[in-house]
């Protein structure tokens, strides 16, 4: 399933970050990805150096397993650089809904 910027995900299904990540012609160097996720707290979620002398682009997956965020706005951050200069940035903006069980409702099934 893919969500739009403005839908909620769900916190009880894992979600997946899928970033493309594609080089100038004349970039030759590797490229380093750097995921954050940004909540209530600042939280490496990974960097993962790209070989791209053959190819454009390559795709990035992370995956956020089910129930690790809790109901709230987060901020996916994404920063690609190279010989420590930072080429670009990327931001996603999560937002999990806060549900009745969540909210202190109780649950009848």
């Amino acid at each position: 399933m893919i969500v739009a910027e403005d839908e909620p995900v769900r916190a009880d299904a894992p979600t997946a970050v899928i970033v493309l990540v594609c080089r100038a012609k004349d970039q030759k160097k590797p490229l380093q990805v750097a995921r954050t996720l940004f909540g209530e707290a600042e939280t490496p979620v990974g960097t993962t150096e790209l070989d791209l002398s053959q190819e454009r682009c390559a795709q990035v997956v992370d995956l956020i397993p089910p129930k690790m965020l809790g109901a709230g706005r987060y901020r996916f951050i994404v920063t690609v650089s190279s010989d420590g200069k930072e080429l670009t940035r990327g931001e996603r903006a999560i937002l999990v809904p806060e549900t009745r069980i969540s909210a202190g409702e109780p649950h009848t099934p």
